[in-house]
């Protein structure tokens, strides 16, 4: 048996502190105790709550740690400084957002400062009103970010975040958009997914926004070869997007924007673009790989219809098509011809990785 004294603690204080910790543990407390152990004279804490008193031995350390903190907040004189590690520690998720609401109206009031630690990434998406700074050490320095970020967020978690979304016709449309993610930094953060037919490209982003999800992180990415002009595209985006509803034109403008085209010479489809750029290229300066692709796409200039273009040459090297067809890509990316034929969807990539948040401060 563990013996110990305990006094109801009923100051103002004290009664802000049990109400509080009541709305973030959802429990109705009625009583808030100091308790002394008999043994050693150990003190500490007790609560009443349905009916039933029992002392911090058989509390949850989540709910231990929630009326410790907001103790030393609350007790906090006005404009102080205050550090808590590891504010998350054996709180729940619906609990921990519950404290940081609490904690934030207060310290506004009292113009407090928090400043917390947490191994807890959601802590960045959940509550709006803390501003974040990611941390990591490596070998030589410690580096942070300011904000959210998915980059630091792999040495925490362990897990490569792909935040950004692109749709794209096929798989030599795939090639050209992870090179130039490649060129960018953020093929670790691109998942690609294919769309097929490009009138679909319209479809799949109507269903994104009627779904009302953001596109913010989303690109849609076209060919060039059809629907080229920027007005088709509007069109098009019109009759996928149907309906007379005020929201209605600041999707479409968004499903506009997030719909980026390569841009060939005249109407070339992706396959015969690359096979061009291939030929602008001759063969000395490059290494013996290189060469011989070189040499082998060359060879290939008369063929039954457009795909053959890339098909016929990858039909020749011997490899597998996905090893073959990003080998072509990352050659054909060495053409003056690249730039611009990437230049829109290199833009938008570009935006987009802004609000990544990749590069530590």
């Amino acid at each position: 048996m563990v013996h110990y004294r305990r006094a109801v603690r009923n100051t103002q204080a004290d009664d802000l502190i049990r109400v509080k910790a009541g709305e973030v543990m959802n429990r109705d407390y009625t009583a808030f105790h100091n308790v002394e152990y008999q043994r050693a004279g150990r003190r500490s804490m007790g609560v009443t709550t349905n009916g039933l008193t029992y002392a911090a031995l058989s509390m949850s350390a989540g709910e231990q740690r929630v009326f410790r903190i907001l103790e030393a907040v609350f007790s906090a004189p006005n404009y102080a400084l205050i550090l808590i590690d590891e504010i998350d520690l054996f709180l729940h998720q619906d609990a921990l957002q519950r404290l940081l609401g609490i904690l934030d109206e207060h310290c506004r009031q009292k113009h407090k400062q928090l400043v917390m630690t947490t191994h807890f990434p959601p802590v960045a998406k959940m509550y709006a009103n803390v501003a974040i700074t990611t941390l990591h050490r490596t070998q030589s320095r410690t580096v942070f970010w300011n904000g959210y970020s998915s980059a630091a967020l792999r040495y925490i978690t362990g897990i490569q975040e792909k935040p950004l979304s692109i749709f794209v016709e096929d798989d030599v449309a795939e090639a050209i958009v992870s090179q130039i993610a490649l060129e960018l930094r953020l093929r670790p953060f691109v998942q690609i997914e294919h769309f097929g037919a490009a009138s679909n490209a319209f479809k799949v982003g109507a269903g994104i926004v009627l779904a009302n999800r953001s596109l913010q992180h989303v690109l849609i990415i076209m060919d060039g070869d059809d629907q080229a002009t920027k007005k088709e595209r509007r069109n098009k985006v019109a009759s996928e997007l149907t309906g007379t509803e005020p929201a209605r034109i600041p999707q479409r403008k968004e499903l506009l924007a997030a719909i980026r085209p390569f841009k060939p010479r005249g109407v070339m489809s992706p396959e015969q673009t690359l096979h061009r750029m291939l030929h602008t290229l001759q063969p000395h300066g490059f290494d013996q790989e290189d060469q011989d692709l070189l040499n082998i796409a060359h060879g290939v200039n008369n063929v039954p219809e457009r795909h053959g273009f890339v098909t016929g040459i990858i039909d020749l090297t011997g490899e597998t098509r996905t090893v073959a067809l990003a080998k072509l890509v990352k050659l054909a990316a060495k053409a003056p011809m690249w730039q611009r034929y990437t230049s829109l969807v290199r833009l938008a990539l570009m935006q987009r990785r802004a609000t990544l948040n990749i590069d530590p401060a």
